[in-house]
This record gives C-alpha cells, sequence and structure tokens, in this order.
C-alpha cells in the first residue's frame, strides 16, 4: 500500500516539473522572439534609411554634374505652375547631349525636362523626362506638350515640397520664370523639404558662362578661310630646307 502510494506521488511531482519548465521555455523564447524582432526592425529602418541618404545625395550629385557640364550654346527654359498648395516648376534643358539604351536601343535626348509633379497625397515627385526633339517652340519660348517623351524616370517621389529659382545676372533679381533662350541665369536654387518637420535644404548652382561652340567655329572658319594651313615650310622638294632624316640632327663636331 505504501509502495503505490509513495509510486503516485513521485509521478505527480515529475509532472509539476514538466509544467514548469515548459512555461520558463515559452517565457525565454517570447523574450528571444521579441528581441529578434525588434532587431530586424532596427535592421529594416537603417537600410531603409540608407537607401533615402543614397537617393538624396545621387539626385544632389546629378543637379551638380548637369550644372558644371552646361555647354556654351545651352538653353534653359523655367516654368512654375502656381496651385492652391504647391508651386511646380520645370526646367527644360536643349543642346545639351545626352545619348542613352532605352529598351535595347541607343537613343539621343534632344531636350530633358526635370518636372514635379503633384501626387494625390499632397506630396510631389521629381520626374527626368527625355525628348527626342527639342520642345521649346513658340513666339514665347514656351515648352510645347505635343511631344512625348521618349523616356520618363522619377527621380525623387514623395517630398513634401521642392521649387526652384533663377538670378537674372544682368539685374540680380530672383525669378520664378526664364524664358530668354538667348542667355542663360547666371546661378539656379532648388528648395526642397523632404518630411513636413525636416528644415528647408537650399542648394545653388552657378552657370559659368561659357562660349558658344558654333560661334567658336565660325570664328575659327573666319580665321582660316582656306582650311587648315601646312606649316612644315622646312621640307618638300625643290626647296633650300632640311630633308626629313638630317633636320633635327645635332651638328658633328670635327
Amino acid at each position: 500500500m505504501r509502495a503505490s502510494i509513495n509510486c503516485k506521488i513521485r509521478k505527480g511531482y515529475l509532472l509539476l516539473e514538466m509544467v514548469m519548465a515548459l512555461g520558463i521555455s515559452a517565457l525565454v523564447l517570447a523574450g528571444v522572439f521579441a528581441l529578434a524582432d525588434g532587431s530586424l526592425s532596427l535592421s529594416t529602418a537603417v537600410i531603409e534609411n540608407t537607401n533615402i541618404n543614397g537617393e538624396r545625395q545621387a539626385f544632389n550629385e546629378l543637379l551638380k554634374d548637369h550644372f558644371q557640364k552646361l555647354p556654351g550654346n545651352a538653353v534653359l527654359q523655367l516654368e512654375t505652375e502656381e496651385t492652391s498648395s504647391h508651386n511646380l516648376p520645370r526646367l527644360t534643358f536643349e543642346n545639351v547631349p545626352m545619348a542613352f539604351n532605352w529598351g535595347g536601343r541607343s537613343m539621343a535626348a534632344e531636350s530633358i525636362e526635370l518636372a514635379t509633379v503633384l501626387r494625390r497625397d499632397n506630396l510631389v515627385d521629381i520626374v527626368l523626362r527625355l525628348y527626342e526633339n527639342k520642345v521649346i517652340t513658340g513666339e514665347n519660348n514656351t515648352v510645347s506638350n505635343n511631344d512625348d517623351p521618349i523616356a520618363e524616370i522619377i527621380i525623387v517621389d514623395g517630398l513634401y515640397l521642392f521649387e526652384v529659382d533663377v538670378i537674372d545676372g544682368r539685374t540680380m533679381e530672383t525669378l520664378r520664370e526664364w524664358d530668354d533662350t538667348s542667355n542663360l541665369p547666371v546661378q539656379v536654387k532648388f528648395f526642397y523639404r523632404y518630411e513636413p518637420n525636416d528644415s528647408l535644404v537650399e542648394q545653388a548652382f552657378w552657370i559659368v558662362p561659357k562660349e558658344n561652340p558654333e560661334v567658336f567655329m565660325k570664328s575659327v572658319q573666319q580665321q582660316n578661310p582656306g582650311g587648315p594651313q601646312d606649316t612644315n615650310t622646312g621640307g618638300g622638294t625643290g626647296g633650300g630646307g632640311d630633308d626629313d632624316n638630317g633636320s633635327h640632327r645635332p651638328p658633328v663636331v670635327q
């Protein structure tokens, strides 16, 4: 009788240990999963912030590289559409060579447009549009909307604010419209805010005056109407000049 009672007590004690062990294991696993989930969320946030910062830096480098390489005969057009919530600038460039591959074909863009597109959530996207033909037409040098772009790329999406100003070098006046196709502004300023609580970012690019390559070639042709001249007067037949084999030899000392 005593042996059976001891056996029952022994079995109950082992079951209680198993229940306690399972409970402790569950608590430990729950803590481990919570820690892993927090680490995963933190890693995801770090990766997203890195991608966003990389995108913004790439956009800044794109603008810097573009304005540094503007040729002397480049044409710049700035139009700003005013809405109830935003000013939507549109920058158009012509005579800025750009070759690229699109859809497996090599293409060249005659006109480049940096446009601001308003979204339904009241944020804006910066879109790069490439045109096969020149689009600045009309008496007022406005941008024609008849041609469709051959390529359209969203460079930066979801900005809270994006605006563009130019400075006229003749009057030093700040303008939001520029339609002078014979001259370039002396400076282009970009203002953007990525998030509503972010500080306003201002980026200015000076446009250094450069000689128009077409004007330069015309002046060279006027100076040399007969084409390139042979400046080697020492060679040839029947002349008193040195031959090709001895003209640059030093004198022989006897």
